[in-house]
């Protein structure tokens, strides 16, 4: 199962996140390519342990039944798929070029951080190599959603 916390597929995904550009238009949903990279880094802030977090009442009931399905093979995360009300970002407001810069470093700090579980609002407690294939997942998610 591919996982960021792999030096060769990091450096896999960066070299697509390099690719987006200003003029990056979505496959399906909604997000602009601004939108979407400063999804990824609050996503990311939230796997890296950054944003506290509890599960919800809907994620105890379901959670690690999705979260086992998800990770059980190399089938890509599903378009349309929804996402947590605090990840959506509804301005069109940032620097893409920084914010590629900040996601990209955030991509390489998983394989930099100690062994460390987070409590994530759906899926509930995990640990770092779930985390790891997780991230890979949700990335290759949206870059497959701008074509790179």
């Amino acid at each position: 199962m591919k996982s960021v916390l792999n030096e060769e597929i990091r450096s896999g995904l960066i070299k697509r996140i390099n690719l987006l550009g200003e003029d990056s238009t979505p496959k399906w949903g909604k997000m602009k390519v601004d939108q979407m990279v400063r999804h990824c880094i609050l996503w990311n802030d939230l796997s890296l342990g950054r944003i506290p977090s509890k599960q919800t009442f809907f994620g105890f009931l379901f959670g690690k039944l999705a979260l086992r399905k998800l990770l059980k093979d190399e089938k890509p995360v599903p378009q349309n798929m929804p996402t947590l009300p605090s990840l959506i970002i509804k301005d069109h407001t940032g620097n893409l070029e920084s914010n590629k810069q900040k996601w990209i470093k955030q991509i390489n700090e998983f394989a930099q951080s100690d062994d460390y579980t987070i409590i994530h609002p759906f899926f509930g407690k995990m640990d770092k190599d779930q985390i790891g294939k997780l991230a890979y997942k949700h990335t290759d998610h949206h870059l497959r959603q701008f074509n790179v």
